[in-house]
């Protein structure tokens, strides 16, 4: 009975584990590059790398900030903090 429930939850384990998500810098880079590739190809304007991987870190950070301040709400322990949390 063991060897059989090992052979049903290894299948599982093994696409478990090639899942490659990428991370949100990771996403937005690629789509910035399709973008830049695709806007250089139709004469577009074309925003430098630069401009763009300081956008991408902006909106990251903004969302951390965020997710930080949702989790203070939920696990504070003084209302004082509560109320930080929510400004």
């Amino acid at each position: 009975m063991k060897k059989k429930l090992i052979w049903l939850v290894m299948p599982l384990i093994a696409l478990a584990c090639n899942n490659e998500t990428k991370d949100s810098t990771e996403k937005a880079d690629s789509i910035n590059t399709a973008n830049r590739d695709s806007a250089m190809s139709e004469n577009k304007t074309v925003v430098d790398e630069g401009s763009s991987s300081f956008l991408v870190k902006a909106a990251n950070g903004g969302m951390t900030e965020v997710q930080l301040a949702q989790l203070a709400q939920q696990k504070a322990t003084l209302i004082q903090q509560r109320l930080f949390a929510v400004r």
